[in-house]
């Protein structure tokens, strides 16, 4: 799996797409960022990554079973 904390909200309905089309979600957020989490197989998060980084990726974690802390706020 993925974890991926996204900076750029202006535009929640496109990320929401990107999200939704990977199969991901949202795990955590606040007015600013928000945590999405991803499970997948590699190539696919590989795709999602590329596609997410738009967005401005500003923390990635890519384990099984360690993922970011929650967001203050």
């Amino acid at each position: 799996g993925s974890e991926m904390c996204i900076r750029d909200r202006s535009n929640d309905e496109a990320l929401g797409q990107v999200i939704d089309q990977f199969g991901g979600s949202v795990v955590d957020s606040n007015e600013e960022e928000l945590i999405v989490s991803v499970h997948a197989h590699p190539t696919e998060l590989d795709l999602c990554e590329t596609a997410l980084r738009k967005f401005g990726i500003i923390e990635l974690q890519r384990t099984g079973r360690i993922a970011l802390g929650h967001l203050g706020g």
